[in-house]
C-alpha cells in the first residue's frame, strides 16, 4: 500500500489508495477536487521532493522510499467534502418526507461535526415559511401586490404556501401559469387545485397570447413547432424563460405592480452563477432584481430543493 498524504492549514492526513491507482483514481476516491491539488514525490531519506504535474501518474510508480504528498492550492479542509461521521437527527412530527445533511463548522479546531437531519412534512413547511417570511419582511411593505409564476411543480408550490402563510400584514398574491409546451400544459391541474387551495384565482396564459407579448408574428402551427423549424437543432428553453418573464411583467403592468415572483432556490442560484462566470459574466444581484421598470423576487433564495420537495 503506497503512503499518500493530504496536507493542508488543518493538518496532515493518509489517504486510502492501491498501488495500481492513479493519482486521479486517489483524489477521486478521497472526494479531492483535482484542480484544488499539487502532488509531489517525497523521498523519505534525501527529503527531497519532485513535483507531479500529470493526473495519469500511477501511485506505484515510485519506489517504496517515497511519499506522495497532496498539497492544496487554497486554505482548504477536507473534512468538508469527504464526509464519513454523522450524527443522526430524528425527524418530530409526521414521518421522514426528506433529509438533509447540515455542517458545524469548528474554526479553532479545523473540525467538522455532520449533521444528517431527517424532515417531516410539517419540518420542511415550517423551514419555508420562516425563509419567505423573513423575505416578505424585508422586501415588501403592506398591500403591495406580487405577481407569482407557477408551475404545478415542487418549487413553486412551496412559494405560493410560503407566501399565503405570510400574516405580519396584508399582501395581494396573484398567480400566473402558461400554457404552450407539454411540460407547462402538465402542470396547469396541479396549479389549479393549489390555488382553490389558497383560495386564489389563477390566471392561465394561453398559447395563443405568447407571440402578442414576445412582440412577433407568426403564420399558424404551434410557438415551439415554428422555433424549432427555424432553429433547428437548438433548445427552445432559454426562449421558454423568456416567454416566462415577459408574461409575467406584462401582467404586473395591467395591475399596476412592478413585483414579479418565482420559484428560484438555492442549487438554482449555484447553477447559474457558475454558468454566467464560466462564460466571463458578471453575476446578477439577489434575492432581486430590476429588469426596467419591474423587480423580480426570490423569496426562496437560501432554500435547498430537497427541503422544498419536502
Amino acid at each position: 500500500m503506497r503512503r499518500i498524504f493530504v496536507i493542508t492549514t488543518h493538518g496532515k492526513y493518509p489517504l486510502q489508495a492501491d498501488d495500481d491507482d492513479r493519482l486521479l483514481d486517489v483524489l477521486q476516491k478521497n472526494h479531492i477536487p483535482w484542480s484544488s491539488v499539487s502532488v509531489c514525490a517525497h523521498h523519505k531519506f534525501s527529503k527531497k521532493r519532485e513535483t507531479l504535474p500529470s493526473l495519469a501518474v500511477r501511485a506505484d510508480s515510485f519506489g517504496s522510499e517515497y511519499d506522495l504528498l497532496i498539497y492544496y492550492n487554497r486554505n482548504i479542509n477536507p473534512s468538508v467534502n469527504a464526509i464519513r461521521d454523522i450524527n443522526i437527527v430524528p425527524s418530530k412530527g409526521d414521518g421522514v418526507a426528506t433529509e438533509y445533511l447540515y455542517q458545524d463548522y469548528n474554526n479553532h479546531s479545523g473540525s467538522v461535526t455532520n449533521y444528517l437531519k431527517q424532515l417531516s412534512t410539517k419540518e420542511c413547511k415550517a423551514i419555508v415559511s420562516k425563509g419567505v417570511h423573513a423575505f416578505i419582511r424585508d422586501t415588501l411593505k403592506p398591500k403591495d401586490k406580487i405577481i407569482v409564476g407557477v408551475s404545478g411543480g415542487g418549487d413553486s408550490n412551496a412559494l405560493l404556501y410560503g407566501l399565503t402563510q405570510f400574516t405580519g400584514f396584508p399582501i395581494d398574491v396573484y398567480p400566473v401559469i402558461l400554457k404552450g409546451t407539454h411540460e407547462w400544459n402538465a402542470g396547469i391541474p396541479r396549479a389549479k387545485k393549489l390555488c382553490a387551495t389558497y383560495n386564489l384565482d389563477l390566471k392561465v396564459v394561453e398559447e395563443a397570447e405568447l407571440p402578442g407579448f414576445l412582440g412577433i408574428q407568426r403564420d399558424g402551427g404551434d410557438l415551439i413547432t415554428s422555433f424549432e423549424q427555424i432553429f433547428k437543432g437548438d433548445d427552445f428553453e432559454f426562449l421558454g424563460t423568456l416567454c416566462i418573464r415577459i408574461a409575467l411583467t406584462t401582467i404586473a403592468n395591467k395591475i399596476g405592480t412592478p413585483y414579479v415572483c418565482t420559484g428560484l432556490n438555492l442549487e438554482d442560484l449555484y447553477a447559474e452563477y457558475l454558468c454566467r462566470i464560466a462564460n466571463k459574466k458578471n453575476i446578477l444581484p439577489f434575492p432581486k432584481r430590476s429588469f426596467g421598470e419591474h423587480c423580480i423576487l426570490y423569496p426562496l433564495w437560501l432554500i435547498p430543493k430537497k427541503i422544498l420537495d419536502g
